[in-house]
């Protein structure tokens, strides 16, 4: 039988063939052309015997054709081999018509660690070495009692077989699914995952509806919930630097942007390819005793902001969340200061609920102190659930309103929309600290230190140990950044509590309401990741919601395949007038290693695509919209990348909100990577104090007007670098600035200012002299960036960074 091999990827195709069989070599892009042809052979490589004219006649039959049909006969080879089975075998590669990236180039060959783009290749689910597991049906709904008839109540049916499930697979270490059937599901109360390896799967997000009549004001009373809760969430149990129960070692001596290697005071406890986390954990000398910011000795804005009903007990029919535990009556202290002008913000309008998250709060207080204080006299209990969050407080609730307070510190100035183009406010981090690095040394606003979420950790790195010697532990990736001991650099070793988990396969239908306001959120929210790794959301749809997935406090998660629907347009007002449905479509904050792909936001959002409150090394990728806004939140998100996303109109790409005391809109190395307007047309840049050290490759205007500006080629770049016009620096985020000069350096060394990889010739260094180099623009130079343009009708290669990371990095390319 003849066979037929068809690769249409643009990565380099690879063909074998039998004897007799037809290989087919192309691909799908009418632009693209074959345009190398390597190491073809028709014989029999084990009898090292191979026909003299393999490569003439594969060239030429497919260099320079879009594809080429060629047949494994020694009616069209000669034979050099008769009698033996013969092959026919040889990869190709593409010419997709596109222009490479002196970053990057064909291939990775001119990545370098610690220069100007970020190592991405981890984020995602199982840090992009695994596949998301397919868990066998063990638990159907219906078998608990769920009708999905769209009218029964189902929301205990589908919390029993889920409990069920968790419990086999905490006894078994073996994944399971809860399989819902085709159906619609009437939800009435709040659906969590709380252990490994159990997933909710639907049937299919056309044939599986869950159903929500409520919202989460009707059955849990008021609450902030613009900024966090969900009708279905993953909730595991929050570690950060003061976690020191993972703690293994101190980091004893600086470290650079790129390096692999760190001294530390100790590797007993450590070993090759364990997992360990890093942490600075003062990167400003204030007080990180505290777990919730407070500010003041007043009552904090929180508490005037949600007292839309003073004092009064919940409403009639809402229910408890406190797992039985009495409900203690409405404190007197609900709202007052402590004594140390530590506050407890008023997240809930139900005395209980907010009574219970006050317990939890000062609880963790306590523990804090006294970790910091005397941290081997704490006890083991202390530590636990019960130490911790005394009167149980529903553990989503507590995630939401800890992670939810600083989203809405982080959202209140402007109503959360800050215009692109409009300038920041001075610097105020103090020098040397890790704030100001972190914004280029105060090339641009890093924000005033009590509104930058003090205890709260800044940086979190994650990487597998390659090594381990006499004082030092080697990672299997570069650091993004710069260690320093003032900021009192920590390992950890990464033990997450909840992993492997995931929703998939289902429709999330809320009731249709007005969304007059941007804050205007009664809790139509879809689904919340809180305190978790290794988990997945998964081809799921929310319709008419007030917030589709939000993300905090996660690592090595995968969200892919969401896409986000309205039944009819809810804005009304100056919501109305924006064509703005609903809050945040897709959200992450304090979080690493997210990978969200996929997506298709149908409707505008006030927030599109967001990465917020110190989230690094997150990943937006392989998405469209119809107006999609690249949202950077302010509060120190550095080092994320958006690759390869349809922006759809284009009006309004760079669009983002934050309140101003909180620094500018991106922190240092962020990268948009082929972001582009359905049209293919110019995406103008935000104005130059959106942040410092950022790097942009595509078709773009100039920032903050639209309009083009004077160019340089790679190669004039790597000249102007030569003759001594550019100025290296590492103490800024470790990439280089430039005040009022041209950035002219591309993957530069930026610790010894050694020289520019971009090739000055046009050619890659690769040899294969496929593409043409990009252009380099003179913009924002004292804010270091580094703008690379492709020329009109030409496309960005690769187009999707992360995917050309991932696939580096599994072939050995990326190290």
């Amino acid at each position: 039988m003849n066979e037929r091999v068809n690769a249409t990827a643009i990565e380099p195709g690879v063909i074998q063939v039998g004897e007799g069989a037809f290989a087919y070599a192309g691909c799908s892009d009418p632009a693209a052309v074959i345009s190398q042809v390597i190491l073809p052979a028709y014989g029999n490589p084990q009898l090292g015997c191979n026909s003299s004219l393999s490569y003439v006649i594969v060239a030429a039959a497919c260099l320079g054709d879009r594809e080429c049909l060629l047949l494994a006969s020694s009616d069209v080879f000669t034979d050099e081999c008769p009698g033996a089975p013969k092959s026919l075998q040889f990869t190709y590669i593409i010419d997709p018509n596109s222009q490479a990236s002196s970053l990057w180039g064909d291939s990775g060959e001119l990545y370098r660690a610690g220069g100007r783009l970020g190592d991405w290749s981890q984020a995602g689910y199982g840090a992009m070495e695994r596949d998301i597991p397919n868990y066998p049906n063990k638990y159907d709904v219906k078998s608990y009692g769920a009708r999905g008839d769209g009218s029964s109540d189902d929301s205990d049916a589908i919390q029993k077989a889920i409990n069920a499930a968790a419990s086999e697979a905490s006894r078994t270490g073996s994944g399971v699914a809860v399989y819902m059937p085709a159906g619609s599901y009437r939800i009435t109360s709040k659906i969590t995952i709380e252990s490994s390896r159990v997933v909710l799967r639907g049937s299919g997000k056309d044939s599986c509806k869950l159903i929500f009549p409520n919202t989460l004001q009707d059955v849990y009373g008021s609450g902030n919930w613009a900024f966090g809760g969900g009708w279905l969430g993953i909730v595991g149990k929050r570690a950060d630097s003061r976690t020191v129960q993972n703690k293994l070692t101190d980091i004893v001596a600086n470290a650079n942007r790129g390096d692999y290697r760190v001294r530390v005071s100790s590797t007993n406890g450590i070993s090759v390819g364990q997992w360990v986390k890093l942490y600075q954990p003062a990167p400003d000398n204030t007080n990180r005793r505290r777990l919730l910011s407070a500010g003041s000795s007043a009552a904090t804005p929180v508490g005037r902001k949600l007292r839309q009903d003073g004092s009064a007990v919940p409403p009639p029919g809402k229910v408890t969340v406190l797992g039985g535990a009495p409900a203690p009556a409405p404190a007197a202290s609900q709202q007052r200061a402590e004594a140390n002008g530590r506050a407890v913000p008023q997240w809930y309008s139900d005395p209980a609920m907010q009574a219970a998250l006050e317990a939890a709060v000062k609880a963790q207080w306590a523990i804090a102190d006294a970790l910091v204080q005397e941290p081997d006299r704490v006890p083991a209990q202390a530590l636990e659930p019960n130490g911790t969050n005394p009167l149980g407080l529903d553990p989503m609730f507590l995630a939401a309103a800890y992670y939810g307070s600083m989203a809405w510190e982080s959202e209140m100035a402007e109503e959360g929309y800050t215009d692109p183009n409009n300038p920041q406010a001075p610097a105020t981090a103090a020098s040397g600290s890790l704030e100001s690095y972190l914004y280029g040394n105060n090339v641009v606003d890093s924000g005033t230190s009590s509104a930058m979420f003090p205890g709260k950790d800044r940086v979190r790195f994650v990487s597998r140990v390659k090594s381990v010697g006499n004082g030092y532990v080697e990672f299997e990736r570069p650091l993004p950044y710069d260690v320093r001991t003032k900021w009192e650099p920590v390992l950890h070793r990464f033990a997450p509590s909840l992993v492997e988990s995931g929703f998939e396969g289902f429709s999330m239908v809320f009731d249709w309401s007005a969304y007059p306001d941007h804050l205007s959120v009664n809790g139509n929210n879809g689904i919340v990741l809180y305190d978790m790794a290794h988990c997945w959301v998964k081809d799921v749809r929310t319709v008419d919601a007030d917030n589709g997935v939000i993300l905090s406090g996660g690592d090595f998660v995968t969200i892919t395949g969401v896409d986000t629907q309205f039944s009819r347009k809810r804005g009304t007002g100056s919501m109305g007038s924006r064509d703005v449905n609903g809050h945040h479509a897709l959200w992450t904050s304090y979080c690493t290693n997210v990978l969200v792909t996929n997506f298709d936001i149908a409707w505008r959002w006030y927030h599109d695509l967001s990465v917020d409150s110190f989230a690094e090394s997150t990943v937006y990728s392989s998405g469209k919209g119809v107006d999609i806004n690249a949202d950077c939140h302010r509060a120190g998100v550095h080092n994320n990348l958006f690759t390869n996303i349809d922006t759809g109109r284009g009006t309004r790409a760079f669009q983002s909100g934050g309140a101003k005391d909180r620094g500018a809109n991106s922190a240092a190395n962020n990268t948009w990577w082929n972001m582009h307007p359905s049209d293919d047309g110019i995406t103008g840049l935000p104005s130059c104090s959106f942040g410092p050290l950022l790097n942009f490759f595509g078709l773009w205007g100039a920032p903050g007007s639209g309009k083009g500006g004077r160019r340089l080629l790679a190669g004039e770049a790597q000249a102007a670098a030569a003759s001594g016009r550019v100025r290296h620096t590492s103490l800024a985020a470790g990439a280089v600035t430039d005040p009022g000069r041209v950035q002219a350096a591309a993957a530069d060394d930026w610790q010894d200012g050694g020289s520019t990889d971009a090739p000055q010739d046009g050619s890659s260094d690769s040899g294969s002299g496929s593409r043409a180099w990009a252009n380099a623009e003179s913009w924002c130079t004292r804010e270091g960036w580094w703008v690379e343009q492709v020329s009109s009708g030409k496309g960005v290669w690769p187009p999707d960074l992360h995917r050309a990371q991932v696939d580096a990095r599994r072939s050995g390319r990326l190290r």
